[in-house]
């Protein structure tokens, strides 16, 4: 019993770390999904926020890259014709050309670095993008810059020329400057407030993800609270195994109880059945008893018929008992004859030896003259058998039943004499058993008959269960119902041609 509870105990401490840990792997992960889920959701809205202030700022790019270099191109086009006009004004002069060379010169490389950074703008994140507008806006500034300072020290240097054509142009392409500065300027401060922008979102996602914190400070005291009715739930599941240990252990005491009782009606039952044993096996000796005083009964009596019998025998013995004659033909009837009234015992072996010796007629009496005197009647029987009996095989005996059919002139008692006859000899060959003697001569006595008519009606009496001695008899009635005549005319030639 201690072993038995000690088991228990460790299987319901098993089951119980079993169930803890699945109950852990299923928490961590339900808290591992509800973290991948927010941090998908973060990503997403991260992702989403980072490629709209991208692409904004891609936009923004595009945008001012195309008015700048648009802007520069058409400076470059504008000093191009003021500096061929004030080229063409000042007579071409060698100082000139070469600062208008230089100036050109400049621009087309400012503009190849502007083309060569557009290029690489592609591959730079977002604040590498802003330094590089704000450099761009840095170049065109000194570029502007330097344009002014060069074209007002071209114009301190030059000549003042008196025509009024002139001073009107210089006047108006220093209009054109300002205008493109500041132009410039209020990109820059564009520049300034999309910055701006992006700092305010900076600090709306600064924001949400606070807000995530928080959530997810209040998803950990949810899952506090989760771990505490956990808890509450694996005590009051401790309870229930407890509970369960004790109907178990009183489950146990009533099997227990009910295997004791079903050993007493086992043994109930077992006394029972001696008992009705006990019973039969008297009933049984008391039919033994009857039976035992049946034969002595019957005993008794026999040993008075013998005792009759012995006396009438000792008064008959006297007298030499006679035997058909037999002259070498229908040794089986002579023979059935001379046993049967060998194991009568109503006459002595000497009568009975002599009485054999005076049925032999003709020729069958030379058999005297090799016999001695004082044989028995059995060994006569014997050598009669030798030199008179039948000498076919037992198998050729055997074919002979199964071939034999009913002639013509031959009557259903006389071929059912035939047919018994030639069955007897195959008995006594051992090629059939006696046990078969009905079924045999039944099947064989009317499947030999020679009439269709006698076959027909008997067949219900065939195929039922009636002996051969019915089926005969009844074969009989309708033999001599159909020609009661020649059935007697037939019977008296048969039995008369037995008897020759």
């Amino acid at each position: 019993m201690a072993q038995a509870i000690s088991k228990r105990e460790l299987r319901c401490i098993r089951r119980e770390r079993i169930r803890e840990e699945i109950l852990k792997e299923e928490q961590e992960l339900k808290e591992r999904r509800i973290k991948e889920r927010i941090e998908r959701e973060l990503r997403s809205e991260l992702s989403d926020e980072q490629d709209s202030i991208v692409s904004n700022m891609n936009t923004i790019d595009d945008y001012l890259q195309e008015e700048s270099i648009n802007g520069v191109e058409h400076i470059l086009m504008n000093e191009k014709s003021t500096d061929c006009f004030e080229t063409q004004l000042n007579g071409n002069t060698p100082d000139s050309l070469r600062y208008l060379d230089e100036h050109m010169r400049k621009l087309d490389v400012t503009l190849r670095e502007l083309k060569y950074e557009d290029r690489k703008r592609e591959d730079k994140t977002y604040v590498s993008s802003a330094d590089h507008i704000h450099t761009r806006i840095r170049d065109n500034s000194s570029i502007v810059a330097d344009r002014n300072s060069g074209i007002e020290e071209r114009l301190s240097n030059r000549v003042v020329d008196t025509r009024l054509s002139r001073n009107e142009t210089g006047s108006a392409h220093k209009y054109e400057l300002k205008e493109d500065i500041r132009r410039v300027q209020n990109e820059y401060a564009e520049i300034r407030s999309q910055s701006e922008k992006y700092e305010i979102k900076n600090c709306q996602l600064m924001k949400s993800r606070e807000d995530e914190e928080r959530s997810h400070r209040m998803m950990l005291e949810q899952r506090l609270v989760l771990e505490n009715e956990f808890e509450r739930k694996r005590q009051a599941e401790k309870e229930l195994l407890r509970n369960i240990e004790q109907l178990e252990l009183q489950e146990r005491a009533l099997l227990q109880q009910r295997s004791r009782n079903e050993l007493l009606d086992r043994e109930i039952a077992v006394r029972r059945m001696k008992d009705d044993d006990m019973n039969r096996r008297l009933e049984v000796l008391k039919q033994k008893e009857r039976v035992l005083k049946d034969k002595v009964q019957q005993k008794n009596d026999n040993y008075m018929i013998r005792e009759v019998t012995t006396n009438d025998q000792i008064k008959l013995s006297t007298r030499i008992p006679t035997l058909p004659s037999f002259d070498g033909k229908n040794f089986e009837e002579w023979k059935l004859e001379a046993v049967c009234m060998m194991r009568t015992g109503l006459y002595s072996d000497y009568a009975v030896s002599q009485a054999i010796r005076n049925s032999l007629k003709g020729d069958t009496r030379r058999i005297l003259l090799i016999i001695k005197p004082s044989e028995s009647a059995e060994e006569l029987i014997a050598k009669m058998t030798e030199n008179f009996g039948e000498v076919k095989s037992g198998e050729r005996i055997v074919q002979d039943f199964y071939s034999a059919k009913q002639n013509e002139t031959e009557s259903c008692s006389a071929w059912g004499i035939r047919l018994e006859a030639l069955f007897q000899q195959a008995v006594n060959k051992g090629e059939i058993e006696e046990r078969k003697r009905d079924n045999k001569l039944k099947e064989r006595f009317w499947r030999g008959l020679n009439s269709e008519q006698l076959k027909s009606a008997t067949r219900v009496s065939y195929e039922s269960n009636d002996s051969f001695e019915k089926l005969k008899r009844k074969t009989r009635l309708e033999e001599e119902e159909n020609n009661p005549v020649n059935a007697t005319g037939n019977t008296l030639v048969n039995q008369q041609r037995m008897i020759d």
